[in-house]
């Protein structure tokens, strides 16, 4: 995942591969959920 920057093995969908609303479950330690926050904010904000 480019915008996390995260390895794929990092990552898997929880719920919602399909629909428009997701789950992620993010298992990496290099990252913390604030810095998930944070980064998919920005990502937004920028495509809005």
């Amino acid at each position: 995942m480019d915008i996390l920057e995260l390895r794929k093995n990092e990552i898997t969908f929880d719920t919602g591969i399909r629909s428009r609303s997701k789950i992620l479950r993010i298992t990496s330690k290099r990252i913390t959920l604030q810095e998930v926050q944070e980064k998919l904010k920005r990502q937004i904000t920028e495509k809005g």
